[in-house]
């Protein structure tokens, strides 16, 4: 019987005379196969550092975007509302006074369904630019919103729970934060003694130019 019906035969034989070419590319194996799986690692690490620290910046909100002017944000909000892409009442826009004087901001008032979360929506301009959005909801709503927040922009870059003084007691209150280069997002589960929660999505360069007039003027808004 030959060799080649015999498959005990044909096992040893090539274990024991391994072809020409198998004996060329070996080379090092073990060397190349580790090298290959450092770079794998790094390759992977990268991404998912990159990943943990960005998410989906948005380049404005509802139609409204970064640095719009006051009259063309006022212009796009009535076209939303007439469209019913914005709920309850016409969106209104006024410039800010403080101590009686008006200031070099505005605001815009409109509301939105997001999901199932009724929100009422706060377009902030400084020097007649689109700057940052504030969304109030109910806190029945957070869970809602937060779900619909991480739909739209992605996974949050971090979150705690922060200890707060109420009247009679303290409590806890989620802040869960969206952080990128360009801008920042921050949701409050409770603001005010547990009556709202809040989300604001705003411009860093905004939020910064805030820090730095609270620190020249007792008078200036708080932190967001």
């Amino acid at each position: 019987m030959s060799d080649a019906r015999d498959p005990s035969r044909i096992e040893r034989g090539c274990s024991l005379r391994p072809s020409r070419a198998a004996r060329i590319g070996s080379g090092h194996p073990k060397r190349v196969g580790h090298g290959a799986f450092l770079v794998a690692l790094v390759v992977i690490l990268l991404l998912v550092v990159s990943g943990a620290q960005a998410f989906y910046e948005p380049d404005g909100f509802r139609g409204v975007t970064w640095g719009m002017s006051l009259e063309d944000a006022e212009r796009a909000l009535t076209g939303l509302h007439a469209k019913r892409l914005l709920a309850g009442q016409e969106p209104l826009c006024q410039r800010e006074r403080r101590n009686g004087a008006l200031t070099e901001s505005a605001v815009c008032v409109a509301a939105m369904d997001m999901d199932s979360v009724r929100l009422g929506l706060y377009f902030e301009f400084h020097q007649e630019r689109f700057v940052a959005v504030t969304a109030v909801s109910a806190p029945a709503s957070y869970a809602d919103l937060k779900r619909a927040l991480i739909a739209r922009y992605g996974a949050p870059t971090r979150a705690e729970t922060k200890t707060k003084a109420g009247p009679f007691s303290e409590y806890a209150s989620e802040e869960v934060l969206w952080e990128g280069p360009t801008v920042r997002i921050k949701l409050s589960q409770y603001v005010g003694d547990r009556t709202f929660t809040v989300a604001v999505i705003a411009l860093r360069s905004e939020l910064d130019r805030q820090a730095a007039e609270r620190e020249k003027s007792p008078d200036a808004p708080p932190p967001r």
